[in-house]
């Protein structure tokens, strides 16, 4: 029963001030707790797009990401093998460009363009491993192509 009148007090204590923000009484904390809002929401909405995976490369075949029609993105691979691997940025008109070794047990972050694909190829006779994180355009096509 105290325990009771003690959370009602302290509800009727509470009661003014959340009031008095929701009735606009002081422009100026209402317009804080809005910024912290909005702040508060586009943190969650950014942290939330993103993409993590493990991915097992097969020895002579190559894993590509993003090999069709999107927006600027950017990868956070780390080379989890015993081998080195290679990573061409593949535009969906044609060609490559940008060739970047990742040596074992390294990170490296890479900022594609859109309608670019990644390709990560291994070149070796044992299977490899990447951990990837994508950020930005995740709706990515993913795949696996014979070298």
């Amino acid at each position: 029963m105290r325990r009771l009148k003690l959370q009602k007090a302290t509800s009727m204590f509470l009661k003014p001030f959340t009031f008095a923000l929701l009735q606009y009484r002081s422009p100026k904390i209402y317009n804080k707790m809005k910024m912290f809002i909005t702040i508060s929401f586009l943190l969650t909405l950014l942290s939330s797009c993103s993409l993590t995976s493990v991915t097992m490369i097969k020895p002579n075949e190559s894993f590509e990401l993003g090999n069709n029609v999107h927006g600027k993105f950017s990868v956070k691979i780390k080379n989890l093998s015993d081998k080195e691997l290679r990573l061409w940025e593949i535009p969906v008109q044609g060609g490559k460009h940008s060739p970047l070794d990742v040596l074992p047990n390294k990170t490296v972050k890479v900022k594609v363009d859109k309608n670019t694909a990644l390709r990560i190829e291994n070149h070796h006779s044992v299977s490899a491993s990447v951990s990837l994180r994508v950020r930005g355009d995740i709706g990515l096509s993913m795949g696996y192509k014979n070298n």
